[in-house]
């Protein structure tokens, strides 16, 4: 459930942008706790836009985008976009199960 707060505080990205900052400044996922190791594999980890919460798995790539089965999403063009709400391919982060 996201909720938002009126000053946007409360929300997915301000949360996610204050871990990041946490884990950029010397922390680590276990000693944040809820976090877990993402997959090390780029040829089957998952991604997730931030906006509008579409997951991008390789397995089945974006055929509607050009992007056949199998794709990593490291090899996705840097102009490919959310093929839902067009957010851009720099709005997604890594998402694990």
């Amino acid at each position: 459930m996201r909720v938002v707060s009126p000053s946007g505080a409360g929300s997915i990205r301000a949360t996610r942008a204050r871990t990041v900052s946490r884990l950029a400044s010397g922390g680590t996922a276990e000693g944040i706790g809820r976090l877990r190791h993402m997959s090390t594999d780029a040829a089957t980890q998952k991604w997730i836009c931030e906006s509008c919460g579409l997951i991008y798995d390789p397995a089945e790539g974006d055929p509607d985008g050009d992007v056949p089965p199998g794709t990593p999403f490291e090899d996705i063009p840097e102009d490919w976009y959310c093929p839902v709400c067009g957010a851009r391919k720099q709005d997604f982060v890594p998402y694990e199960e």
